[in-house]
């Protein structure tokens, strides 16, 4: 399924160059499995946990249709161990792992109730990455198999009301994954994505995620580390 988004402007960029993928969201909603299933392989640690097993940001690439994907993990918000203020600062080290800056911020959600956590997340998100987050920002529902009969379209409309709205405020662009997915279905599930983030991407003006004061006060002190 794809949506429209609302225009940008910034760096060009052409469908044959690296597509940089920043992957977000409440722990234990599956950012590490679907960063896995956007690469096609076992990179990022994944199991069933009710506690996010990610705890540092981390990259994983592969070669799609001839281009290169690179994929950054971030550790889930709302852990019961580690304080938000920590896990949001390791967040930030996503831009400086995928400099120049992400095409896409992917937004992991499990389908669903939307408890209150997933919303103070949804808010977490926009306050880490700044106020153009949503010009560069996808909604991943996981556990599409959850769908049955239904199809993403239908679903949404019955969806929390704040969701709806981070929703429309993405340009409505959102899909699904199954990441129990295999051969052509789990290729079917990554070109939807890919597609959707090329669509966004094309109506950005070919612009990719930067954000200035990140990188006046957050930058210089990342890159010194290394």
């Amino acid at each position: 399924m794809m949506y429209s988004t609302a225009p940008g402007c910034g760096d060009k960029y052409t469908g044959e160059t690296e597509l940089r993928i920043v992957l977000v969201g409440k722990g234990a909603s599956g950012i590490s499995a679907t960063g896995n299933m956007i690469l096609g392989e076992k990179v990022f640690e994944s199991k069933i946990s009710l506690q996010p097993i990610t705890r540092k940001c981390s990259t994983g690439s592969r070669n799609w249709m001839g281009r290169k994907i690179l994929v950054v993990d971030t550790p889930g918000l709302y852990s019961l161990t580690v304080p938000n203020e920590v896990i949001s600062q390791e967040i930030r080290r996503c831009v400086s792992l995928s400099s120049p800056g992400p095409h896409a911020i992917i937004l992991v959600q499990q389908l669903g109730r939307v408890t209150q956590e997933d919303k103070e997340t949804f808010k977490l998100i926009k306050s880490i990455f700044g106020v153009k987050t949503t010009r560069y920002m996808i909604i991943l529902f996981t556990r599409k198999e959850d769908l049955g009969h239904y199809t993403l379209h239908e679903y949404i409309p019955e969806c929390d009301i704040e969701l709806q709205r981070l929703i429309t405020e993405c340009g409505n662009r959102c899909c699904a994954f199954n990441n129990r997915a295999e051969g052509a279905e789990q290729d079917a599930q990554v070109s939807e994505l890919i597609a959707v983030i090329d669509k966004m991407v094309q109506e950005n003006g070919g612009s990719f995620y930067t954000n200035d004061t990140y990188r006046s006060r957050f930058l210089p002190r990342f890159t010194a580390k290394k």
